[in-house]
This record gives C-alpha cells, sequence and structure tokens, in this order.
C-alpha cells in the first residue's frame, strides 16, 4: 500500500474499514450521524486536508521545494440540541470541560473594582491576568493548535478558565 497524505480509518461495534493508499488522496472526510430520540438526529461533519508545498513524493525530494506540508482539521458541530454534546480531547488524554469565557469574567471583575474607585486594582487585575494567561497558554504542549468559534485558540481558552478558577479560589486578589 502506498503512502498518501490523508487516510480514512472508520468503524462501529461491527465492522472497521478505511480509505486511502492507492493514490494521492490529500484530503479525508467524514459524516458522523446519530439518531438518538424521536424525530432528533445529531450530525458532526469531520474533514482533514494535507496542504502546502511538497503534497508529492517528487517534489519533496527536491531541494527547491523540501516538504513544508502542513494538515488542517475541520470539525462543523451538530445543531444546537438538548440531546447532542460535543466533547474535546487532547490525544492521550482527558481535557476538562471548558468554562464559558474566562477573560470575560476577569473583565467583570476589574470593571467591578473600576466602578468602586479603585482604578488601580482594575489596571493590575487586568495587566497580571493578561500576564499568566500568556504564561499559561505557553506551557500547554499537550493542548494541540486548535482554533474555537470566535476565533480564540483552546489554549487561550483554557489558561483564562486557569484564571477564573484562581479568582473564584481567591488566589490572586491580594496581588495588586
Amino acid at each position: 500500500m502506498g503512502r498518501v497524505n490523508a487516510f480514512l480509518k472508520a468503524g462501529n461495534d461491527h465492522r472497521e474499514i478505511s480509505v486511502g493508499g492507492r493514490s494521492a488522496s490529500d484530503r479525508v472526510w467524514a459524516r458522523l450521524n446519530t439518531d438518538n430520540c424521536e424525530q432528533t438526529d445529531c450530525c458532526l461533519y469531520v474533514s482533514a486536508d494535507v496542504e502546502g508545498p511538497g503534497l508529492r513524493s517528487a517534489e519533496r525530494r527536491k531541494k527547491s521545494v523540501g516538504d513544508h506540508r502542513t494538515s488542517h482539521f475541520y470539525i462543523e458541530l451538530p445543531e444546537p440540541s438538548e440531546a447532542c454534546e460535543v466533547r474535546i480531547e487532547t490525544a492521550g488524554g482527558k481535557m476538562r470541560e471548558l468554562a464559558y469565557m474566562g477573560l470575560l469574567l476577569c473583565g467583570v471583575k476589574a470593571a467591578q473594582h473600576a466602578v468602586n474607585g479603585e482604578v488601580a486594582v482594575a489596571e493590575k487585575i487586568l495587566e497580571v491576568t493578561r500576564e499568566i494567561v500568556d504564561d499559561l497558554e505557553n506551557r500547554m504542549n499537550d493542548v494541540p493548535n486548535v482554533l474555537l468559534p470566535g476565533g480564540v485558540t483552546l489554549r487561550r481558552a483554557l489558561a483564562c478558565v486557569q484564571i477564573v478558577e484562581r479568582l473564584v479560589n481567591g488566589e490572586g486578589e491580594n496581588s495588586n
């Protein structure tokens, strides 16, 4: 079987199939559909593309081209429904559930201080929050590069969740 840029392996409780390996495949996709309650089904669409210089083996062997392929994964989420839940997991481990928008909560906390006339405290909260978020985001090597709806990266969202958890637990309030 020849190597291809994109390969698909899929299965269910009774069967497993693979697609790829016979010709130049740079794209794969799958439509996952469940029928789980009366008049409701959930459908998730996933695709992956390999793009960039060096798609073909002959190109990769040229010093002027080389191998600069990149993989792009796309996920179209199901329609919102009480019967559908989507969980994102990192490779090799479970990831805790995402909270709502952590930066917004930090901003609300800073705004509360600003309204109470404590502008310096509000500025310090925002400054420390930015520094901690940047640090946490840079240390999340086990989290892949995922762009969430709205253009926020998964790393940034998780870092914001950690900030909010620290604020809820009373950590960092006296660091002003």
